[in-house]
Order: structure tokens, then sequence, then C-alpha cells
């Protein structure tokens, strides 16, 4: 009877430690399946639209844990950025994107774990200043790659950088109130040929669309450069700009123009401007500052027009 025991109970033992042992096996046993990735570089690339301003913001990034088993460890990942890879992406896609402006952009870290139990990690971030280097209408390239994983974890290739596509829009801005706007000076302006109540100089600031400053024509036609200059009534940060070219007359519409601020009428400084042109339409084309600067004086100096006439026109112009 003893030995009967003692042998199912040496057998009982037996058992249980094989199922300890295969307990404790499945634990640290990974799925075939299992790969380390990054969601965000499903999409190639990752498109983002910021807004133009001297600040920094946040594009997210991270990385996951794909298998069907749950995590049975913390997972360290570490990452990195890969400027050199623009290159290649380029020339596989077709695309001629540039690299992000150096100084624009950093990262919060390069490291960041999928805890035990947990399918992703926290998240990290990217962040972009594009008042550092960007310009209007052109689209950046970073990628943001897995450098290494802490664990005989494979990491899937195809989703193991994120391409982070980067371009930057101006603000919207409030246009500034007009009512103590006034002409301070202009280099010329037909006071008579269009009218009573046209042709001058302030009929660019009367928010009637259908009037238009117009330079001379008659008697006389002076040639380019036309300027007009205002007086806004006190100083204000300016941020931009925005004309309406004269209502379905494309001869003679304004093309390209620079413009100048001063505090008091006499000293001028030249601001970079984008563009540096106006489009050939009847809408209201905004034109930025590059930096916002404090003036209550405003010119306008229009160098070339459309037809390369003598003349040119505008129906309104606008701050903001």
């Amino acid at each position: 009877m003893k030995k009967y025991n003692l042998f199912h109970l040496g057998m009982a033992g037996l058992l249980v430690m094989a199922t300890l042992s295969s307990c404790e096996n499945d634990e640290l046993e990974i799925s075939p399946f299992a790969q380390i990735y990054m969601p965000q570089a499903i999409d190639k690339p990752s498109q983002h639209t910021l807004v133009m301003t001297d600040s920094a913001q946040a594009l997210v990034f991270g990385a996951a844990y794909g298998s069907p088993d749950v995590l049975g460890k913390d997972m360290d990942i570490q990452f990195e950025l890969a400027p050199e890879m623009v290159a290649g992406f380029n020339q596989e896609n077709g695309t001629d994107y540039e690299l992000m402006p150096e100084g624009s952009y950093e990262l919060s870290g390069d490291q960041a774990f999928i805890t035990a139990g947990e399918m992703q990690s926290e998240s990290l971030k990217l962040w972009v200043n594009p008042g550092k280097g960007f310009d209007f209408e052109t689209k950046y390239l970073l990628p943001v790659t897995i450098k290494s994983v802490q664990s005989d974890l494979p990491v899937n290739e195809a989703l193991r950088t994120t391409y982070f596509l980067v371009d930057a829009n101006p603000p919207v801005y409030e246009a500034f109130d007009r009512s103590q706007w006034n002409v301070y000076d202009v280099s010329s302006e037909e006071v008579s040929g269009e009218g009573e109540n046209n042709g001058h100089a302030k009929h660019a600031l009367d928010g009637d669309i259908e009037t238009f400053w117009h330079t001379q024509w008659q008697g006389a036609s002076p040639g380019l450069p036309h300027i007009i200059t205002v007086d806004m009534g006190e100083s204000k940060l300016v941020n931009g700009f925005s004309f309406i070219q004269r209502q379905n007359r494309g001869t003679g519409n304004v093309n390209e123009l620079f413009i100048e601020l001063s505090e008091d009428g006499e000293n001028w400084t030249q601001v970079e401007i984008f563009p540096g042109n106006l489009p050939n339409d009847n809408n209201n084309n905004p034109v930025f500052l590059t930096s916002s600067s404090n003036a209550r004086y405003f010119r306008v100096t229009i160098t070339s027009t459309y037809g390369n006439t003598n003349f040119t026109h505008l129906a309104e112009i606008y701050g903001f």
C-alpha cells in the first residue's frame, strides 16, 4: 500500500513540475509572427501641415507590438533620426522632397518602452519649428526609424521607418479695420478719365471692388514703378497685406511688388514678403511678411504688370 502511494505521489510530483515548467515556457515563448513596428509608418509618407510660426509644434510617434499573443516582458526600443534616407525615398518614389532644414527639428527622446501586457509604447514627439527655415509651399521630409530593439523580436522592415512629410501654412489673421486709413502719398492717379468716383488712389481703400485706383493715363502715362503709400492712423503689428486686382481686367494688373514699412512716414524699411507677386485673377490674394513688424505706414511699390504696361490698377488693399 505504501509503495503504491509513493509511486503515485512521485508521478504526481513529476506532473506538477512538468506543468509548472510548461507554464514558465509559455510565458517566455514569443509567437513566430510577433514583430515590432512604427504605426505611423503605415502611411508612407506621414503627411502633416503645420502653422508657419516661430514655435515648436509636435508630431507624435512610437512603437507597437504586432502579435496574436500578449507581450510577456518589457520591451526597450531605440529610435534615431535618419536624414540620409531622404535621397533613397525620393529615388524610390520619383519625388524631390527636401530634407527638413537643420535646426528646425528635434526629438523629445529616442527611447520608448512597451511594458508587459501592452501592445504599444508611450508616445514620443518630433518637435518641428517652421519658423526655423521653412519656405511657404515647400514640403520637407524627415525620416525617423527604429534603431534597435532590446530582445530577439524582429522589426517589421516595411514599417521600421516613418517618413514625416511636413509643410506649413500661414496663420489665419483678421483683417484690420480700415476706417482710419488714408492715402498718404501716390506716384500717380487718374483724376478724371475714370469718372468722378473712380480712378483715384482712395478707391483702393473704399471697400468697393468695382472701383479702383488707376495710375494716370489721361494727358500722360508715367511708367513703372508705381507707388501707393497708406497711413493706417496708428501703429499696428503687421503680418501681411492682401490685394484685389481690378475686376475682370487682366492687362495692367499688378504682377511683382515689394513693401516697405515705417512708423513715422519718413524712415522706411523694406520687409521680406511671400509671395513677391500677385496672381492675375479677381480674388483677394494675401502677401505675408516672413516676420511680423510694427508700423503705422506702409508703402507698396509695383515693379511689373501683366501685359508689361506702363499703367496699373488695384481695386482694394487690406492689411492684417
